[in-house]
């Protein structure tokens, strides 16, 4: 039988003090996380990570110990400040509105905390909803950030057709120095992050872009290194503008994404 009430804490880490929560008030949801520092490591344990507001006040979290982000669909928004007041009025809650090259940071330092790659020159691409963050840096250093309006959200209201959705996207990073600094710095490893990266790589991984949909089952057996090269894409992007022509794709494509 499932209920709403949070499980016990471990006896060792009672205390609201010890608790801190962020949420992360993005263009396609808005996520929370709570965590809980442990006395004897100083270490964060994870208590909850979820896409819903009441877990924050059945956790009884302190305020001090709340941050409240937005990204892209406030940073853009006609009536921002308008909705941070009104939320501030309502709950007694301070949003803060992420800059651009912010928000690449912080992606950043989350990619230095969950992968070995400290000591690698990495490029990090993040896919939001509204915007797409680009990273270059090594070790400590973000040698390289730019945010474009980029999103997926984004793009496909305006873009329909994945056609012209390329040549747009193409537009966009040609316009900026992206493509020479990625030139100029000799990058060892890219880390994508997102929904939308886990997406593409499912569909490569599924046999979608080697059209063999009749083996999904038995792929989802095989090694998964949960990546996909260059030719993975560009043969995705292919399909996916070729089959705009034909019948039934949608159907097709649910078994993948």
């Amino acid at each position: 039988m499932s209920t709403n009430v949070p499980p016990p804490l471990p006896t060792a880490l009672n205390g609201n003090n010890n608790l801190f929560a962020s949420i992360d008030m993005g263009s396609n949801s808005f996520k929370l996380l709570i965590v809980q520092v442990d006395p004897s490591t100083s270490h964060f344990l994870t208590l909850e990570c979820h896409k819903k507001h009441d877990i924050l006040i059945s956790r009884h979290v302190p305020s001090a110990h709340s941050r409240f982000i937005a990204t892209s669909a406030i940073r853009e928004s006609a009536n921002k400040s308008q909705f941070i007041y009104s939320i501030h009025e309502t709950l007694g809650i301070q949003v803060d509105v992420l800059s651009g090259s912010e928000e690449a940071r912080l992606i950043y330092l989350g990619v230095l905390q969950f992968h070995q790659v400290y000591n690698n020159m990495i490029l990090t691409i993040d896919i939001g909803g509204g915007s797409m963050e680009f990273v270059i840096g090594h070790q400590d250093k973000i040698l390289y950030s730019i945010s474009l309006q980029l999103g997926h959200l984004t793009l496909t209201k305006i873009f329909p057709k994945v056609k012209k959705m390329q040549e747009h996207i193409r537009s966009v990073i040609f316009d900026t120095d992206l493509v020479s600094q990625v030139k100029e710095y000799n990058i060892e490893k890219v880390i994508g992050l997102s929904g939308t990266m886990r997406k593409i790589e499912k569909t490569v991984f599924k046999g979608y872009t080697r059209e063999l949909e009749e083996h999904v089952q038995e792929l989802d057996e095989f090694h998964r290194d949960w990546s996909f090269n260059q030719e993975d894409l560009k043969r995705l992007v292919k399909i996916f503008i070729n089959e705009e022509k034909e019948k039934g794709v949608k159907k097709r494509r649910n078994k993948f994404f």
